[in-house]
């Protein structure tokens, strides 16, 4: 939810508008365990084409390792023209 927040920061370089709107919270075999208020969130996160989850699995109860963590900002800056 966070780096969802982020991108509707009006001082980024990225709109946003390119989501690959065939990626769906769906197609996380999990989806039942991410909490409703959370999925659209999820899934514009989801649909910016960053890495998220593993295995077909979102795993909302399990910690983010650092190296995934820094995967997802990775792409966010990058795709956001801050990096």
């Amino acid at each position: 939810m966070m780096i969802e927040r982020v991108m509707n920061l009006s001082f980024l370089n990225d709109d946003f508008t390119k989501l690959n709107k065939n990626r769906k919270v769906t197609d996380f075999e999990d989806v039942k365990q991410i909490g409703a208020s959370s999925r659209k969130a999820v899934e514009k996160v989801y649909q910016a084409v960053f890495s998220m989850g593993a295995n077909g699995r979102f795993e909302p109860n399990s910690y983010i390792k650092r190296d995934q963590m820094a995967k997802v900002l990775l792409a966010f800056l990058v795709s956001a023209k801050l990096m």
